[in-house]
């Protein structure tokens, strides 16, 4: 009998081992997790984007359009706030500008990129070409890395400058977008994000390479004309812990002109 017993009480003890380590594993696995769950995240906008924005600067002033912009979602909406406004130029060409910022980005819900939103409502996107966009020395970020785009619909072609700012980082395509949010994730930040879009159209008055160059203009005229709050949205990671004065980590990786 007690022979019987030994084999036994040997069984019961892999059955409490193989018990403890699993269980060992599941907690591992729920720390884990909470310790690489982002929970640092910046705090909402304290001020009226749409009041800080220049009615008028340098060569341009705010206008009505009869041009409708481009919608900057597509189905899902990753917005906080979204302002759309045009400005004329004082001989005549018009320049559509869109800022889109949303407190958190995540994999699951993060900026649109520009194409994919012309693509949804109907355009063919033609060219997309990496920039370093000059905003001049009264921006706090003088360089900063972009896209010109060309697209075409059966109105005609529309030529669009643009930069997305992931927390401190400027990206220029969803792959560069989706490590960096990694990245921030692992350190326990959910980055903000900004989209700034201006765009117009090219014709016979304004080749695409002259919209492209007037498109580079407005956006440093309009960096330089606004307010401190207005710019540090637009350049400036608002996320804690981290430098202040965004890094333009594109600028040495990046080809294509400066603006």
């Amino acid at each position: 009998m007690k022979g019987m017993n030994r084999p036994a009480s040997a069984f019961q003890l892999v059955i409490v081992v193989k018990f403890v380590v699993i269980v060992a594993l599941l907690l591992a696995s729920y720390l884990a997790a909470q310790i690489l769950t982002p929970t640092k995240k910046v705090t909402p906008l304290d001020f009226d984007v749409k009041q800080q924005l220049p009615a008028r600067f340098s060569a341009w002033q705010q206008v009505d359009s009869p041009f409708m912009q481009v919608s900057v979602a597509t189905e899902n909406q990753p917005y906080d706030l979204v302002e759309m406004v045009n400005y004329q130029h004082q001989q005549g060409h018009i320049i559509m500008l869109a800022l889109a910022w949303g407190q958190q980005q995540t994999q699951e819900l993060k900026i649109h990129q520009p194409p994919l939103c012309y693509k949804a409502q109907g355009y063919k996107v033609e060219t997309l070409t990496p920039q370093k966009f000059n905003l001049g020395n009264n921006s706090p970020v003088q360089l900063v890395a972009g896209v010109t785009m060309t697209t075409r619909n059966g109105y005609g072609i529309e030529v669009v400058n643009y930069w997305m700012r992931i927390g401190d980082f400027f990206s220029t395509s969803g792959q560069q977008t989706r490590q960096h949010i990694f990245q921030q994730g692992l350190t326990g930040h959910i980055p903000d994000g900004i989209l700034v879009r201006a765009s117009t159209r090219a014709g016979a008055n304004l080749s695409e390479d002259e919209a492209a160059t007037l498109l580079a203009h407005f956006l440093k005229d309009f960096v330089s004309a606004s307010s401190e709050p207005l710019q540090q949205l637009m350049l400036q990671s608002g996320e804690p812990n981290l430098p202040q004065i965004a890094q333009n980590r594109l600028s040495e990786r990046n080809a294509g002109h400066e603006y």
